[in-house]
């Protein structure tokens, strides 16, 4: 039916320049637009390869419908947590400009094209971030996460917050990205820690020479929507793993690592919270900067390989 590449591929067998990495669990039928935008891509030469580590068969149902699409690589997968899908796809994946965006995503016709050519464009750059807009929603209801990043290429770890994209608009050279250790199981969705993967191995690239470069010259759709109420949730997940990611940084003595964490802290969640509570407005803020506490503080204590930077595993599938 569909495709399965082997774990045991050999050089030759990895003659594709690009390869779109989509991690999906859950999803059903959604998926099919996400798929279908990045076939319809301009682009001559890729493979789709497709994560899913589903708990049914309605996402493989519905990729059945591309079955004879020979770029599409399908891989089911009884693992848990979106960095252990984006590792194995980093591990399986036929080129070493490996692009990746979410399973409620679509991306434009050229997105391809325009993110590998940022990837060539430097040599030292590992890793590339465009924006991820909002697609239609209701305002009042809800909303739908994204980020807008501005031309920049960044050289080198700073203790001043980087502005960073996110992973749904995300590429990377596989080379660096596995010489790096990949993504951190212990960080991202249906992880111990929820978010931040990220920005975490954007974090560690610096640290070993690599640079990341953000473009607005080309963006990615999203469409997962999230109510008010969802969205407390989402957000305290991401300080969560955020404020992990900064421990890690601080317990393995990275200069200025102290300053970045106070900074962000600051920005994130004291600041709003103190300027609401001036103005005697509703304390905005507070949430976040429990979380983003909390994720410092268990980040701390977490067993860490510091000389990967990789948190081990043996606390993986507890619930953040």
């Amino acid at each position: 039916m569909i495709s399965v590449p082997s774990e045991d591929q050999t050089g030759a067998e990895r003659s594709l320049e690009v390869t779109v990495l989509v991690c999906t669990r859950d999803r059903g039928d959604s998926i099919q637009s996400t798929v279908r935008s990045i076939l319809a891509s301009r682009h001559k030469s890729f493979e789709l390869l497709v994560i899913d580590q589903s708990s049914d068969t309605a996402t493989s149902s519905a990729l059945s419908h591309y079955k004879d699409d020979g770029r599409l690589s399908y891989v089911q997968s009884k693992s848990a947590g979106l960095s252990i899908a984006r590792n194995l796809g980093l591990e399986l994946a036929r080129g070493d400009v490996v692009l990746m965006t979410d399973d409620d995503c679509e991306v434009p016709s050229d997105w391809l094209e325009v993110m590998q050519e940022a990837l060539n464009r430097y040599s030292a750059v590992a890793l590339v971030f465009c924006s991820v807009v909002s697609g239609p929603f209701d305002a009042d209801v809800g909303f739908i996460p994204g980020r807008l990043v501005s031309d920049v290429l960044i050289g080198a770890f700073s203790r001043r917050e980087l502005t960073l994209g996110i992973g749904a608009g995300m590429g990377l050279r596989r080379s660096a990205a596995l010489a790096a250790g990949g993504f951190d199981p212990l960080l991202g969705a249906g992880a111990f820690f929820r978010g931040g993967e990220e920005h975490d191995l954007a974090y560690r690239l610096l640290l070993k020479g690599e640079q990341i470069y953000c473009i607005s010259g080309t963006e990615v759709v999203h469409h997962g929507f999230r109510t008010h109420g969802e969205g407390g949730g989402l957000i305290s997940g991401y300080m969560l793993g955020y404020g992990a990611v900064l421990a890690k940084l601080v317990r393995c003595r990275i200069p200025g690592a102290a300053t970045l964490y106070i900074a962000s802290l600051w920005r994130h969640g004291l600041g709003p919270l103190l300027a609401n509570v001036v103005r005697r407005q509703r304390p905005f803020g507070a949430r976040r900067a429990a979380y983003f506490i909390l994720g410092f503080v268990r980040g701390l204590h977490a067993p860490l390989d510091k000389t990967l930077m990789l948190y081990r595993t043996r606390t993986a599938g507890h619930s953040g």
